[in-house]
Protein backbone atom coordinates (compact mmCIF):
# COMPACT_ATOMS: atom_id res chain seq x y z
CA UNK A 1 0.00 0.00 0.00
CA UNK A 2 2.80 2.33 0.78
CA UNK A 3 4.42 1.48 -2.63
CA UNK A 4 1.61 2.33 -4.14
CA UNK A 5 0.67 5.73 -2.54
CA UNK A 6 4.34 6.78 -3.16
CA UNK A 7 3.47 6.02 -7.19
CA UNK A 8 0.63 7.87 -6.87
CA UNK A 9 2.64 10.92 -5.02
CA UNK A 10 4.80 10.88 -7.90
CA UNK A 11 2.12 10.54 -10.36
CA UNK A 12 0.18 13.68 -8.50
CA UNK A 13 3.60 15.79 -9.21
CA UNK A 14 3.70 15.25 -12.28
CA UNK A 15 0.02 15.82 -13.22
CA UNK A 16 0.70 18.60 -11.53
CA UNK A 17 2.96 20.51 -12.74
CA UNK A 18 2.09 20.04 -16.27
CA UNK A 19 -1.55 21.68 -15.77
CA UNK A 20 0.70 24.33 -14.51
CA UNK A 21 2.59 24.59 -17.35
CA UNK A 22 -0.61 24.31 -19.65
CA UNK A 23 -2.35 27.24 -18.34
CA UNK A 24 -1.38 29.37 -21.56
CA UNK A 25 -1.99 26.56 -24.06
CA UNK A 26 -5.32 26.15 -25.16
CA UNK A 27 -5.40 22.87 -26.89
CA UNK A 28 -8.44 21.44 -27.39
CA UNK A 29 -10.84 19.61 -29.45
CA UNK A 30 -14.09 20.88 -30.73
CA UNK A 31 -17.24 18.26 -30.28
CA UNK A 32 -20.02 20.33 -31.23
CA UNK A 33 -21.60 23.49 -31.27
CA UNK A 34 -25.38 24.40 -30.31
CA UNK A 35 -26.01 27.52 -32.65
CA UNK A 36 -26.80 27.61 -36.37
CA UNK A 37 -23.08 29.02 -36.98
CA UNK A 38 -19.83 28.08 -34.98
CA UNK A 39 -19.52 30.34 -31.74
CA UNK A 40 -17.11 30.16 -28.97
CA UNK A 41 -19.82 30.68 -26.15
CA UNK A 42 -22.29 28.12 -27.56
CA UNK A 43 -19.89 25.42 -28.71
CA UNK A 44 -18.58 22.03 -26.56
CA UNK A 45 -14.90 21.42 -26.31
CA UNK A 46 -12.08 19.16 -24.44
CA UNK A 47 -8.87 20.24 -23.28
CA UNK A 48 -6.10 18.85 -22.57
CA UNK A 49 -6.23 20.47 -18.97
CA UNK A 50 -9.53 19.02 -18.63
CA UNK A 51 -7.90 15.81 -17.97
CA UNK A 52 -5.34 16.79 -15.63
CA UNK A 53 -7.71 18.32 -13.58
CA UNK A 54 -9.50 15.10 -13.90
CA UNK A 55 -6.65 13.25 -12.91
CA UNK A 56 -5.41 14.66 -9.80
CA UNK A 57 -9.13 14.75 -8.49
CA UNK A 58 -9.24 11.21 -8.64
CA UNK A 59 -5.99 10.67 -7.74
CA UNK A 60 -6.53 12.81 -4.74
CA UNK A 61 -9.81 11.47 -3.62
CA UNK A 62 -8.34 7.89 -3.95
CA UNK A 63 -5.23 8.89 -1.28
CA UNK A 64 -6.95 10.97 0.67
CA UNK A 65 -10.57 9.43 0.65
CA UNK A 66 -13.13 11.76 3.02
CA UNK A 67 -10.62 14.07 3.45
CA UNK A 68 -10.66 15.46 0.48
CA UNK A 69 -13.86 16.82 0.48
CA UNK A 70 -13.23 18.20 3.26
CA UNK A 71 -10.60 21.00 1.94
CA UNK A 72 -13.56 22.04 0.19
CA UNK A 73 -14.66 25.26 1.71
CA UNK A 74 -18.34 25.59 2.38
CA UNK A 75 -18.68 28.56 1.09
CA UNK A 76 -17.55 27.04 -2.33
CA UNK A 77 -20.29 24.07 -2.03
CA UNK A 78 -23.04 27.43 -1.88
CA UNK A 79 -21.64 28.81 -4.79
CA UNK A 80 -21.65 25.96 -6.88
CA UNK A 81 -25.08 25.18 -5.63
CA UNK A 82 -26.51 28.06 -6.32
CA UNK A 83 -24.64 27.89 -10.15
CA UNK A 84 -26.49 24.38 -10.65
CA UNK A 85 -29.98 25.83 -9.40
CA UNK A 86 -29.26 28.51 -12.68
CA UNK A 87 -28.98 24.96 -14.57
CA UNK A 88 -32.76 24.40 -14.01
CA UNK A 89 -33.97 27.55 -14.82
CA UNK A 90 -31.87 27.80 -17.77
CA UNK A 91 -33.01 28.99 -21.54
CA UNK A 92 -30.58 26.35 -23.10
CA UNK A 93 -30.29 23.27 -20.77
CA UNK A 94 -27.49 21.16 -22.21
CA UNK A 95 -25.15 24.18 -23.23
CA UNK A 96 -26.09 25.09 -19.06
CA UNK A 97 -25.00 21.79 -18.04
CA UNK A 98 -21.60 22.06 -20.09
CA UNK A 99 -21.13 25.61 -18.41
CA UNK A 100 -21.99 24.18 -15.25
CA UNK A 101 -19.01 21.11 -15.73
CA UNK A 102 -16.75 23.38 -16.65
CA UNK A 103 -17.20 25.75 -13.60
CA UNK A 104 -17.14 22.05 -11.09
CA UNK A 105 -13.57 21.23 -12.85
CA UNK A 106 -12.50 24.94 -12.18
CA UNK A 107 -13.86 24.65 -8.39
CA UNK A 108 -12.23 21.35 -8.40
CA UNK A 109 -8.84 23.21 -9.73
CA UNK A 110 -9.16 25.51 -6.67
CA UNK A 111 -9.11 23.15 -4.61
CA UNK A 112 -6.67 21.09 -5.55
CA UNK A 113 -4.29 24.33 -5.67
CA UNK A 114 -5.06 24.98 -2.41
CA UNK A 115 -3.99 22.30 -0.89
CA UNK A 116 -0.43 21.66 -2.92
CA UNK A 117 0.59 24.86 -2.17
CA UNK A 118 -0.05 24.39 1.57
CA UNK A 119 4.08 23.81 0.86
CA UNK A 120 5.58 27.66 0.62
CA UNK A 121 8.41 25.54 -2.28
CA UNK A 122 5.66 24.81 -4.26
CA UNK A 123 4.40 28.06 -3.92
CA UNK A 124 7.24 29.89 -5.13
CA UNK A 125 7.96 27.23 -7.56
CA UNK A 126 4.67 27.82 -9.50
CA UNK A 127 5.37 31.59 -9.84
CA UNK A 128 8.60 30.56 -11.42
CA UNK A 129 6.54 28.53 -14.15
CA UNK A 130 4.32 31.62 -14.50
CA UNK A 131 7.55 34.05 -14.63
CA UNK A 132 9.14 31.71 -17.43
CA UNK A 133 6.39 31.32 -19.67
CA UNK A 134 5.02 34.38 -19.37
CA UNK A 135 8.42 35.36 -21.21
CA UNK A 136 7.95 32.77 -23.22
CA UNK A 137 4.69 33.98 -24.35
CA UNK A 138 5.63 37.29 -24.52
CA UNK A 139 8.20 36.28 -26.98
CA UNK A 140 5.87 34.33 -29.44
CA UNK A 141 3.83 37.79 -28.86
CA UNK A 142 6.80 39.74 -30.34
CA UNK A 143 7.43 37.73 -33.04
CA UNK A 144 3.62 37.87 -33.86
CA UNK A 145 3.25 41.64 -34.06
CA UNK A 146 6.48 41.95 -35.91
CA UNK A 147 5.69 39.16 -38.35
CA UNK A 148 1.98 39.87 -38.58
CA UNK A 149 0.75 36.41 -38.21
CA UNK A 150 0.66 33.97 -36.12
CA UNK A 151 3.97 31.88 -36.23
CA UNK A 152 2.84 28.16 -36.64
CA UNK A 153 2.41 27.12 -32.83
CA UNK A 154 -1.01 25.82 -33.43
CA UNK A 155 -0.47 22.33 -31.72
CA UNK A 156 0.01 24.37 -28.64
CA UNK A 157 -3.59 26.20 -28.88
CA UNK A 158 -1.99 29.23 -31.19
CA UNK A 159 -4.93 30.95 -32.99
CA UNK A 160 -4.65 31.64 -36.71
CA UNK A 161 -4.33 35.32 -36.57
CA UNK A 162 -3.30 37.90 -39.59
CA UNK A 163 -3.49 41.39 -40.29
CA UNK A 164 -5.75 40.00 -43.37
CA UNK A 165 -7.57 37.70 -41.31
CA UNK A 166 -11.26 38.71 -40.42
CA UNK A 167 -11.79 38.54 -36.93
CA UNK A 168 -8.29 38.79 -35.40
CA UNK A 169 -7.37 41.68 -33.16
CA UNK A 170 -5.74 44.65 -34.53
CA UNK A 171 -4.99 48.51 -33.46
CA UNK A 172 -5.48 51.15 -35.88
CA UNK A 173 -2.11 53.80 -36.09
CA UNK A 174 -1.64 56.64 -38.64
CA UNK A 175 0.37 53.88 -40.62
CA UNK A 176 -2.74 51.59 -41.09
CA UNK A 177 -3.49 48.36 -39.20
CA UNK A 178 -1.60 46.57 -37.27
CA UNK A 179 -2.44 42.95 -35.41
CA UNK A 180 -1.75 42.66 -31.75
CA UNK A 181 -0.34 39.89 -30.18
CA UNK A 182 -2.09 36.73 -29.13
CA UNK A 183 0.92 34.33 -27.63
CA UNK A 184 -0.87 30.76 -27.72
CA UNK A 185 -3.89 32.43 -26.17
CA UNK A 186 -7.56 33.06 -27.63
CA UNK A 187 -7.30 36.55 -27.45
CA UNK A 188 -5.30 39.82 -27.08
CA UNK A 189 -6.72 40.47 -23.88
CA UNK A 190 -6.06 36.78 -22.75
CA UNK A 191 -2.72 36.84 -23.15
CA UNK A 192 -2.18 40.77 -21.76
CA UNK A 193 -3.66 38.41 -18.49
CA UNK A 194 -1.52 35.65 -18.72
CA UNK A 195 1.55 38.18 -19.04
CA UNK A 196 0.83 40.72 -16.06
CA UNK A 197 0.33 37.60 -13.41
CA UNK A 198 3.47 36.77 -15.10
CA UNK A 199 5.44 40.26 -14.59
CA UNK A 200 3.49 40.52 -10.63
CA UNK A 201 5.19 37.55 -10.48
CA UNK A 202 9.12 38.52 -11.92
CA UNK A 203 8.70 41.50 -9.31
CA UNK A 204 7.85 39.29 -6.39
CA UNK A 205 11.18 37.43 -6.93
CA UNK A 206 12.94 40.78 -7.54
CA UNK A 207 11.35 41.99 -4.27
CA UNK A 208 11.55 39.15 -1.75
CA UNK A 209 15.78 39.14 -1.92
CA UNK A 210 15.36 41.86 0.65
CA UNK A 211 17.18 45.28 0.06
CA UNK A 212 21.09 44.45 1.31
CA UNK A 213 23.85 46.82 -0.05
CA UNK A 214 25.82 43.95 -0.96
CA UNK A 215 24.12 43.63 -4.08
CA UNK A 216 26.03 45.98 -5.62
CA UNK A 217 29.10 44.41 -4.99
CA UNK A 218 27.99 40.63 -5.53
CA UNK A 219 28.43 39.19 -9.17
CA UNK A 220 25.29 36.85 -8.02
CA UNK A 221 23.12 39.02 -7.25
CA UNK A 222 24.07 41.03 -10.27
CA UNK A 223 23.41 38.35 -12.77
CA UNK A 224 19.98 38.00 -10.67
CA UNK A 225 19.30 41.63 -11.68
CA UNK A 226 19.97 41.51 -15.04
CA UNK A 227 18.03 37.97 -15.76
CA UNK A 228 15.39 39.65 -13.99
CA UNK A 229 15.51 43.12 -15.67
CA UNK A 230 15.55 41.86 -19.82
CA UNK A 231 12.61 39.33 -18.31
CA UNK A 232 10.53 42.22 -16.94
CA UNK A 233 11.34 44.49 -20.62
CA UNK A 234 10.04 41.19 -22.63
CA UNK A 235 7.65 41.09 -20.59
CA UNK A 236 6.65 44.79 -20.55
CA UNK A 237 7.22 44.51 -24.32
CA UNK A 238 4.53 41.20 -24.69
CA UNK A 239 2.06 43.60 -22.59
CA UNK A 240 2.75 46.33 -24.82
CA UNK A 241 2.19 44.40 -28.65
CA UNK A 242 -1.26 43.19 -26.95
CA UNK A 243 -2.18 46.84 -26.66
CA UNK A 244 -4.70 45.67 -24.23
CA UNK A 245 -5.64 48.81 -22.70
CA UNK A 246 -7.45 46.61 -19.68
CA UNK A 247 -4.11 44.67 -19.74
CA UNK A 248 -1.99 48.05 -19.15
CA UNK A 249 -4.92 49.24 -15.86
CA UNK A 250 -4.76 45.37 -14.49
CA UNK A 251 -0.73 45.16 -14.76
CA UNK A 252 -0.22 48.85 -13.09
CA UNK A 253 -3.31 47.91 -10.49
CA UNK A 254 -1.78 44.59 -9.32
CA UNK A 255 1.88 45.93 -9.03
CA UNK A 256 0.75 49.82 -7.19
CA UNK A 257 -0.97 46.84 -4.94
CA UNK A 258 2.25 44.73 -4.63
CA UNK A 259 4.41 47.87 -3.93
CA UNK A 260 2.34 49.35 -1.19
CA UNK A 261 2.20 46.35 0.41
CA UNK A 262 5.49 45.54 0.07
CA UNK A 263 6.74 48.94 1.49
CA UNK A 264 5.43 48.11 4.53
CA UNK A 265 7.91 45.76 5.24
CA UNK A 266 10.89 47.79 6.18
CA UNK A 267 13.47 45.42 4.56
CA UNK A 268 11.61 45.32 1.49
CA UNK A 269 11.73 49.08 0.71
CA UNK A 270 15.00 49.31 -1.17
CA UNK A 271 13.98 46.66 -3.68
CA UNK A 272 10.81 48.44 -4.31
CA UNK A 273 12.68 51.39 -4.76
CA UNK A 274 14.84 49.71 -7.27
CA UNK A 275 12.55 48.33 -9.20
CA UNK A 276 10.35 51.35 -9.90
CA UNK A 277 13.17 52.49 -11.29
CA UNK A 278 13.67 49.36 -13.45
CA UNK A 279 10.09 49.63 -14.44
CA UNK A 280 10.27 53.30 -14.92
CA UNK A 281 13.22 53.75 -17.64
CA UNK A 282 11.36 49.81 -19.50
CA UNK A 283 8.01 51.64 -19.67
CA UNK A 284 9.56 55.33 -21.13
CA UNK A 285 11.85 53.10 -23.63
CA UNK A 286 8.91 50.94 -24.91
CA UNK A 287 6.98 54.39 -25.34
CA UNK A 288 9.41 55.48 -27.46
CA UNK A 289 9.64 52.27 -29.51
CA UNK A 290 6.00 52.14 -29.63
CA UNK A 291 4.44 55.70 -29.57
CA UNK A 292 3.25 55.83 -32.96
CA UNK A 293 0.46 52.85 -31.81
CA UNK A 294 0.53 53.22 -28.08
CA UNK A 295 -0.46 57.31 -28.40
CA UNK A 296 -3.79 56.13 -30.86
CA UNK A 297 -4.60 53.63 -28.70
CA UNK A 298 -4.75 56.06 -25.58
CA UNK A 299 -6.67 58.56 -27.80
CA UNK A 300 -9.18 56.26 -28.88
CA UNK A 301 -10.17 55.46 -25.12
CA UNK A 302 -10.73 59.20 -24.60
CA UNK A 303 -13.07 59.13 -27.80
CA UNK A 304 -14.75 56.35 -26.54
CA UNK A 305 -14.58 54.22 -29.75
CA UNK A 306 -16.11 50.98 -30.21
CA UNK A 307 -14.64 48.82 -28.14
CA UNK A 308 -15.71 50.76 -25.21
CA UNK A 309 -19.35 52.33 -26.75
CA UNK A 310 -20.01 48.68 -27.25
CA UNK A 311 -19.23 47.28 -23.74
CA UNK A 312 -20.90 50.06 -22.29
CA UNK A 313 -23.75 48.34 -24.43
CA UNK A 314 -23.29 44.81 -22.85
CA UNK A 315 -23.03 46.44 -19.56
CA UNK A 316 -26.50 48.12 -20.04
CA UNK A 317 -27.81 44.52 -21.29
CA UNK A 318 -26.44 42.86 -18.58
CA UNK A 319 -27.66 45.18 -16.17
CA UNK A 320 -31.19 45.15 -17.86
CA UNK A 321 -31.41 41.44 -17.87
CA UNK A 322 -30.16 41.38 -14.06
CA UNK A 323 -33.44 43.82 -13.27
CA UNK A 324 -35.79 41.02 -15.58
CA UNK A 325 -34.33 37.86 -14.01
CA UNK A 326 -32.55 38.87 -10.46
CA UNK A 327 -32.83 34.68 -10.23
CA UNK A 328 -30.58 34.49 -14.16
CA UNK A 329 -31.12 33.54 -16.98
CA UNK A 330 -28.78 30.40 -16.68
CA UNK A 331 -24.69 29.45 -16.39
CA UNK A 332 -23.39 30.13 -20.06
CA UNK A 333 -27.27 31.28 -21.31
CA UNK A 334 -26.56 34.89 -21.48
CA UNK A 335 -25.41 34.62 -25.61
CA UNK A 336 -28.46 33.08 -26.54
CA UNK A 337 -30.56 34.28 -24.28
CA UNK A 338 -29.78 37.37 -25.68
CA UNK A 339 -29.94 36.73 -29.48
CA UNK A 340 -33.33 34.74 -28.89
CA UNK A 341 -34.95 37.92 -27.39
CA UNK A 342 -33.19 40.61 -29.61
CA UNK A 343 -31.91 42.32 -27.05
CA UNK A 344 -28.36 42.46 -29.40
CA UNK A 345 -30.29 43.81 -31.54
CA UNK A 346 -32.25 46.45 -29.30
CA UNK A 347 -29.29 48.17 -28.95
CA UNK A 348 -28.85 48.45 -32.92
CA UNK A 349 -26.09 45.57 -32.76
CA UNK A 350 -27.34 43.55 -35.79
CA UNK A 351 -24.33 41.79 -37.14
CA UNK A 352 -23.38 38.51 -35.49
CA UNK A 353 -19.95 39.22 -34.52
CA UNK A 354 -21.50 42.29 -32.52
CA UNK A 355 -23.15 39.38 -30.82
CA UNK A 356 -20.78 38.68 -27.61
CA UNK A 357 -21.29 37.96 -23.90
CA UNK A 358 -21.38 40.50 -21.35
CA UNK A 359 -17.55 42.20 -21.19
CA UNK A 360 -17.63 42.98 -17.10
CA UNK A 361 -16.90 39.64 -14.79
CA UNK A 362 -19.44 40.30 -11.85
CA UNK A 363 -22.57 41.80 -14.25
CA UNK A 364 -22.31 38.72 -16.49
CA UNK A 365 -22.11 36.53 -13.66
CA UNK A 366 -25.16 38.18 -11.95
CA UNK A 367 -26.87 37.36 -15.43
CA UNK A 368 -26.51 33.84 -15.59
CA UNK A 369 -26.38 32.70 -12.36
CA UNK A 370 -28.69 35.71 -10.56
CA UNK A 371 -27.52 38.32 -7.48
CA UNK A 372 -27.35 35.16 -5.52
CA UNK A 373 -24.91 33.83 -7.36
CA UNK A 374 -22.85 37.03 -7.34
CA UNK A 375 -23.52 37.36 -3.81
CA UNK A 376 -22.12 33.83 -2.47
CA UNK A 377 -18.77 34.72 -5.55
CA UNK A 378 -18.01 37.88 -3.29
CA UNK A 379 -18.67 36.15 0.53
CA UNK A 380 -16.04 33.45 -1.01
CA UNK A 381 -14.01 35.65 -2.00
CA UNK A 382 -14.09 37.66 1.48
CA UNK A 383 -13.17 33.67 2.88
CA UNK A 384 -10.42 33.65 0.91
CA UNK A 385 -8.95 36.62 1.85
CA UNK A 386 -9.56 36.10 5.44
CA UNK A 387 -8.62 33.08 5.52
CA UNK A 388 -4.66 34.28 4.36
CA UNK A 389 -4.35 36.46 7.37
CA UNK A 390 -4.62 39.25 5.01
CA UNK A 391 -6.96 41.54 7.65
CA UNK A 392 -4.98 40.68 10.48
CA UNK A 393 -1.52 40.38 10.14
CA UNK A 394 -0.81 43.43 7.42
CA UNK A 395 2.21 44.21 8.50
CA UNK A 396 3.58 41.14 9.03
CA UNK A 397 2.61 39.38 5.73
CA UNK A 398 5.42 37.73 3.95
CA UNK A 399 6.24 38.18 0.36
CA UNK A 400 3.82 35.16 -0.75
CA UNK A 401 1.01 36.63 0.82
CA UNK A 402 1.72 39.52 -0.70
CA UNK A 403 2.07 38.16 -3.87
CA UNK A 404 -0.83 36.16 -4.01
CA UNK A 405 -3.09 39.14 -3.05
CA UNK A 406 -1.98 40.91 -5.53
CA UNK A 407 -2.34 38.79 -8.52
CA UNK A 408 -5.92 38.50 -7.06
CA UNK A 409 -6.31 41.83 -7.19
CA UNK A 410 -5.38 42.17 -10.80
CA UNK A 411 -7.11 39.86 -12.15
CA UNK A 412 -10.36 41.21 -9.91
CA UNK A 413 -9.76 44.93 -11.85
CA UNK A 414 -9.58 42.98 -15.31
CA UNK A 415 -12.79 41.32 -14.68
CA UNK A 416 -14.39 44.68 -14.87
CA UNK A 417 -13.55 45.38 -18.55
CA UNK A 418 -13.80 41.63 -19.69
CA UNK A 419 -15.50 38.16 -19.51
CA UNK A 420 -12.87 35.21 -20.01
CA UNK A 421 -12.58 35.02 -16.16
CA UNK A 422 -15.80 33.35 -16.35
CA UNK A 423 -16.30 31.84 -19.79
CA UNK A 424 -13.10 31.02 -21.10
CA UNK A 425 -11.14 27.69 -20.08
CA UNK A 426 -7.04 29.83 -19.86
CA UNK A 427 -8.89 32.84 -18.13
CA UNK A 428 -11.11 30.58 -15.67
CA UNK A 429 -7.51 28.60 -15.26
CA UNK A 430 -5.98 31.69 -14.17
CA UNK A 431 -8.55 32.88 -11.83
CA UNK A 432 -9.02 30.06 -9.76
CA UNK A 433 -5.02 29.27 -9.67
CA UNK A 434 -4.34 32.48 -8.16
CA UNK A 435 -7.93 32.20 -5.56
CA UNK A 436 -6.63 28.78 -5.00
CA UNK A 437 -2.84 30.30 -4.13
CA UNK A 438 -4.86 32.90 -1.58
CA UNK A 439 -6.48 30.13 -0.29
CA UNK A 440 -3.37 27.98 0.64
CA UNK A 441 -1.46 30.76 1.95
CA UNK A 442 -3.88 30.80 5.78
CA UNK A 443 -1.23 27.89 6.51
CA UNK A 444 1.67 30.04 6.39
CA UNK A 445 3.33 31.68 9.36
CA UNK A 446 4.03 35.69 8.90
CA UNK A 447 7.76 35.11 8.56
CA UNK A 448 10.04 34.76 5.40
Amino acid sequence: MKVLTAHAEKLEAALWWLLVVWIPFGTRKFILSFAPQFSEYESVFVYASDFLIAGLAVLLLWRLGKKFFSRVPKLLWIFLAVAAASVVLAFHVPLALYSFGRLVLAALFFVITAYVLEAPKKFDAVLKIVAASSVFQALVGIAQFFTQQSIGLRLLGESQIGIHIVGAAKVYTEYGYFLRAYGTLPHANIYAAFLVLGLISLCYFWVRRKGEFRIYTSPTWLAQDVLLGISIFLVLMGLVVSFSRSGWISAMAGIVCFFALSSIRRGYRLEVARLVVVLFVSVVLLYQLFQFAISPRIEATYRGDYSISSRLMYNKLGVDLIKERPWGVGIGNQMPHAVTHRLYQNLGMTQRWEWQPIHNLYILMAAEIGIAGLAAFFVLLIFVLRGSGFKNQIVQLNPQKLVSVSLLFALLIFGLFDHFLWDLQPGRLMLWLVLGSVAARRNYNSSH
